[in-house]
């Protein structure tokens, strides 16, 4: 009889035991393929309990006391998620994570034409890389006013001069390579850049490269290389719409002031990214007005610009791209 008593007085032990803990299971996948991430890390802040996806994204952490919790889930390549829990005596929740895909950033590095890649930091020339996040912070309309930016790089008219190795003379030509996609994209005529071909909203982001680098680039190079980089087509389908609207200060000299009228300026950029397949589109619109702050400085201007990359068999890729610009616009003389 005394053997039977502590058995069952065991048995009600463990009973109470298990009752009195709470667990916590779910699954982690991704928000926009609904793919479970397996190996993903989801963990209790402030603690040491946490647990490991399986190959299903499934996921389970157990005996955890009755209290509030914050229960996060990490993976590589994906946003983190955070979520608030309170969990009761022995009460077992379900929480599910959608992770959102996001870009890692990484330490920059440059590709010359040796073909061999090395760290921004040490790399021989002088180098400044451009990245979108920065020219859409300073707001910069075109692309020449984003170089304008840059040290020891000057606008001679349409003419780019790298630390005064084109002159001040823009019939002389650039002896600065201007590439687009590493193709050239100077003028036959005056061998200056067009920077209205591609809407500032299309580049990814803009190496320049200063001093001499004719031995890579070819006589061109004298000066440096600009390299715009255009961005690639997103797998998803994409819509953006960008409106800068402004206004101009009135001169600051009375005898400037030619018009009693508010002088302003509007831009709207609108672009469409899809892939299909091995191929992907991009397509871009940009209409660009303004009255003008000297007189007969109005200008209306369009720009549509097309860019379709294909892949083709042996690791080869074919790229098209292709611009319209209209221009109206009013002659200051001063």
């Amino acid at each position: 009889m005394k053997g039977s008593f502590i058995l069952l007085l065991l048995m009600c032990t463990s009973v109470l035991f298990a009752v009195s803990t709470s667990q916590l299971t779910g699954t982690v996948i991704d928000a926009e393929t609904g793919q479970p991430l397996p190996g993903a890390n989801v963990f209790i802040v402030g603690t040491f309990l946490g647990s490991g996806s399986d190959q299903n994204g499934a996921y389970s952490i157990n005996r955890l006391d009755a209290g509030s919790y914050v229960l996060k889930a990490a993976y590589m390549g994906y946003s983190s998620s955070s979520v608030q829990i309170n969990l009761a005596v022995g009460e077992s929740a379900t929480v599910n994570f959608n992770l959102k895909s996001t870009s890692l950033p990484g330490e920059q590095i440059v590709v010359t034409g040796s073909r061999q890649p090395e760290n921004l930091a040490s790399a021989a020339g002088s180098i400044n890389v451009l990245g979108k996040e920065e020219m859409a912070r300073r707001a910069n309309f075109r692309i020449d006013e984003a170089l304008s930016s840059l040290p020891g790089v000057a606008l001679v008219g349409e003419n780019i001069n790298i630390r005064g190795g084109s002159g001040y003379n823009r019939l002389g030509g650039s002896r600065a390579l201007v590439l687009l996609d590493d193709v050239p994209m100077l003028t036959s005529d005056l061998g200056e850049a067009n920077w209205s071909l591609v809407p500032i909203t299309e580049v990814e982001h803009i190496e320049v490269s200063k001093g001499a680098a004719s031995s890579l680039y070819g006589s061109g190079a004298l000066s440096g290389v600009v390299n715009i980089k255009t961005k690639q087509a997103s797998f998803s389908p994409s819509l953006s719409f960008r409106q800068t609207s402004g206004f101009y200060d009135k001169p600051s000299v009375p005898g400037w002031q030619w018009t009693d009228s508010l002088r302003h300026f509007d831009k709207t950029d609108l672009s469409y990214s899809q892939s299909f397949g091995n191929t992907g589109l991009r397509l871009a619109v940009t209409r660009h007005v303004s009255t003008g702050d000297r007189q007969n400085g109005q200008f209306q201007r369009w720009y549509v610009t097309a860019k379709v990359n294909t892949q083709l068999p042996g690791n080869s890729t074919l790229t098209l791209f292709s611009t319209y610009s209209r221009e109206n616009r009013g002659l200051f003389l001063q």
